[in-house]
């Protein structure tokens, strides 16, 4: 679990198995007050581009069951996520590099499930 003195902000989040780095928005940059840590070179489809890197915590806080208690499961190292510009849809994309550190179950029901350890 995270250290009880960060921050806490809530934002949407799409996982995608296909991207190797966790990218954020501008939006959770701006929330958090995050100040870039560096470069990296992020290729995709058309060319490889200079993507400025932040250094960030993440935590997930799933829906509980009717009665169970909300748990909080977070990442106990931090991120080194890039940019990633913004989306209507999502502020945080998070890649391999958080989703393999825990469990991703993917069902035929098109419902999925990320657990991490303790």
């Amino acid at each position: 679990m995270a250290p009880p003195d960060l921050q806490y902000h809530e934002f949407t989040a799409l996982l995608d198995t296909g991207a190797t780095r966790t990218a954020i928005s501008q939006n959770v940059i701006s929330r958090c007050g995050l100040k870039p840590f560096g470069e990296m070179p992020v290729g995709n489809v058309k060319r490889t581009e200079l993507h400025s890197t932040y250094l960030f915590y993440i935590g997930v806080w799933p829906d509980p069951s009717p009665g169970s208690p909300q748990t909080f499961y977070g990442m106990k190292d931090e991120i080194l996520g890039i940019d990633g510009g913004d989306s209507r849809y999502y502020d945080v994309l998070l890649g391999m590099d958080v989703v393999t550190q825990g469990k991703l179950v993917l069902n035929f029901d098109k419902d999925f499930e990320l657990s991490f350890p303790n």
